[in-house]
């Protein structure tokens, strides 16, 4: 409890930002420990939260919540050069112990009832093999 209590700072240095703090909450949704591609992750996000169909909002988002450390942003080695398609090899992956301390907290009653996406609008997305 102590370790999820100190996670909980990381959630909570969200509270300003509404947008970004439902980007995160969204990885709930997904299975643990699997890759989900940045791309169909970020055009999730333009469709829920009206952001911009370019991608240039939700991949700021996206590098917002590495650069916070709350999702690993890894990249998978393309044989071609072509650089057309930038995040179609970029995986997320929520890192399982923050994953576990949103859930926590949202069985708590501290986060605002959400709608889960899975269960009610979206599909789950297939599982990436690792």
């Amino acid at each position: 409890m102590v370790l999820l209590s100190r996670l909980k700072t990381s959630l909570d240095a969200l509270d300003g930002m509404a947008v970004l703090k439902n980007c995160f909450l969204d990885l709930c949704s997904f299975p643990e420990d699997q890759r989900i591609h940045a791309a169909a992750l970020m055009d999730m996000w333009a469709e829920l939260y009206n952001l911009d169909e370019s991608g240039m909002y939700t991949l700021a988002y996206l590098q917002e919540l590495s650069n916070r450390n709350l999702v690993d942003l890894t990249l998978v080695r393309k044989d071609d050069q072509d650089d057309t398609d930038y995040c179609k090899e970029h995986f997320v992956m929520q890192l399982r112990l923050l994953r576990d301390m949103t859930i926590h907290q949202s069985k708590q009653g501290s986060i605002e009832k959400r709608e889960t996406h899975c269960e009610n609008k979206w599909e789950c997305p297939p599982r990436v093999a690792n």
